[in-house]
């Protein structure tokens, strides 16, 4: 696949966020949290790191952080600009197939462990060129995406919610401000986060 970043001129900002059950078949996300180590020992690696990286800059594309001792997470980068950044990367090609990106940014899988509260980490964007990401929920549980936005008619905050359902896919706008939450019912939440460009996405959809 080649790697080119397009041009954010007269790129429509799409608002929709578009949720798409059993995306992925549970087959294929039970696959996943095996290798990933949801049921015991496994060599794949986690990485303990800021949910927020908090640097200057952070501030430019992020609303209400969690505070320092709840803003963490463990990830692990599979694929960035243009390259392989883990020998794992192969576990997510069956999903890349389907998606079928014009140009992938970046994959990253995130775990959160359990927590007796529902932690929201904080409002962000992922990465800073046009196109969309989607995050590929990889096991039931009641941690949840959600995304902020101004009513356009209005200008009133709102939230829109979407729950994490083993297979679903929920695919947004990169300029999309968005959070995701641990969860309290299950030991861990594990997804798949991926940002791309698609043509169809902003010309078909919008």
């Amino acid at each position: 696949m080649s790697f080119t970043i397009p041009a954010y001129d007269n790129l429509p900002y799409n608002p929709n966020v578009i949720v798409q059950d059993d995306y992925m078949p549970a087959s294929y996300c039970e696959f996943l949290c095996k290798e990933m180590g949801a049921y015991g020992f496994t060599w794949f690696p986690w990485y303990y790191g800021q949910v927020i990286p908090i640097k200057p800059e952070t501030q430019l594309h992020c609303d209400e952080i969690a505070p320092h001792h709840l803003n963490f997470q463990f990830s692990h980068r599979l694929y960035e600009l243009g390259h392989d950044s883990s020998p794992f990367v192969h576990l997510t090609q069956p999903l890349i197939d389907k998606l079928n990106p014009d140009t992938l940014y970046k994959i990253k899988a995130n775990l959160n462990t359990q927590y007796p509260e529902q932690i929201v980490h904080g409002y962000h964007t992922d990465i800073g060129v046009p196109g969309c990401t989607s995050i590929l929920y990889l096991n039931d549980n009641n941690g949840k995406t959600i995304f902020k936005y101004k009513d356009s008619s209005t200008g009133e905050e709102k939230y829109q919610e979407v729950l994490s359902k083993q297979g679903r896919l929920v695919t947004f706008d990169n300029r999309t401000l968005h959070s995701g939450t641990t969860s309290t019912d299950t030991p861990l939440r594990l997804v798949l986060n991926l940002n791309y460009y698609k043509h169809d996405y902003f010309h078909e959809n919008s």
